[in-house]
């Protein structure tokens, strides 16, 4: 984060992680509903996740990037933690009328701009929001990983990857918002 502001850091960065949080970012920002995109970082110890997500927290605020963009840990043994500002967020844009709603899945985090780090042994088949830009699976050790493991694994970051006849594969982006979109989170006919 701290490098997309500072060019003489640049090179300590790889191209892949320059890029993720320069779209991070921007997401939201050319929104007018301040729709964003999500981040998935993969992470299976969920001790090594908990360190990750108290870090990002605290150079997220040092930078004052309060209100860009929130960091979830998507921990199975434990509810989200999600700020106020970015909970008021998801109840307007999903019409919640109960001030003490809190969301429960992945899905109901949809264009919400945030990075999600997901930990926990195996993925499970999670489902998660079309808002899903970037999944992150640097941080899984491949000396450890079994076929059906890595299908797991692989199937986060293909979930949202969709080939039309005779198109190149595409990524679902939600940079032009469209609210019937955003209220469905029923994804059966787009597969």
């Amino acid at each position: 984060m701290a490098v997309s502001g500072h060019s003489h850091l640049r090179k300590h960065t790889s191209v892949e992680t320059l890029e993720i949080v320069q779209g991070l970012l921007s997401s939201a920002r050319r929104c007018p509903s301040c729709h964003g995109h999500m981040v998935l970082l993969r992470v299976p110890s969920p001790t090594l996740a908990r360190v990750a997500h108290q870090r990002l927290l605290r150079v997220r605020e040092s930078l004052g990037l309060q209100k860009c963009f929130e960091v979830v840990l998507g921990d199975p043994s434990s509810a989200f933690s999600i700020g106020k500002h970015f909970l008021h967020q998801l109840r307007m844009w999903l019409k919640i009328q109960d001030p003490d709603w809190i969301p429960r899945t992945y899905l109901e985090l949809e264009a919400l701009s945030c990075i999600l780090i997901f930990t926990g042994a195996d993925p499970l088949g999670e489902s998660l929001p079309r808002s899903l830009k970037y999944c992150d699976l640097r941080l899984i050790s491949s000396s450890c990983l079994m076929r059906t493991v890595l299908e797991q694994e692989l199937g986060l970051a293909s979930y949202l990857v969709r080939v039309e006849q005779g198109e190149q594969p595409s990524i679902s982006d939600l940079s032009e918002s469209d609210p019937e979109k955003l209220s469905s989170t029923d994804n059966e006919e787009e597969e």
